[in-house]
């Protein structure tokens, strides 16, 4: 059974400070962070910004999460999103289905959290 792992941004006022991992992870319960001081609702901004680990690494051997902006080897930018019960690699206009050996091919060059300018480019 795989770990059951959450990658959450903690927030200041609205900007980005760092990460906090949580939820089963070596056998034990780790809690989600109350982040953004300044919020109204902590825990809905903790809900907000947390995204679940895909369960798989990038060619670079880094834990994927959602919200993570691969780059293929043909160069195509690619979206890790939720969508119909499986994670997929989401480019513009389309989708691309996960398989056990899809996310080995790519590689992280960021996330939406902190480099929102990467996914919003052309």
């Amino acid at each position: 059974m795989r770990e059951l792992k959450f990658r959450q941004a903690l927030m200041s006022f609205g900007k980005f400070c760092g990460w906090h991992y949580w939820g089963f992870i070596d056998g034990k319960f780790v809690s989600p962070a109350e982040s953004d001081y300044g919020a109204v609702n902590p825990v809905a901004m903790a809900r907000k910004y947390s995204h679940q680990s895909v369960g798989r690494a990038d060619s670079d051997n880094r834990t994927i999460y959602e919200q993570d902006i691969l780059l293929t080897a043909k160069g195509e930018k690619l979206k890790v999103v939720f969508e119909m019960g499986t994670f997929c690699g989401k480019g513009k206009g389309h989708a691309i289905n996960s398989s056990p050996i899809f996310f080995n091919y790519h590689k992280i060059i960021g996330n939406t959290i902190e480099n929102p300018e990467l996914w919003e480019a052309k």
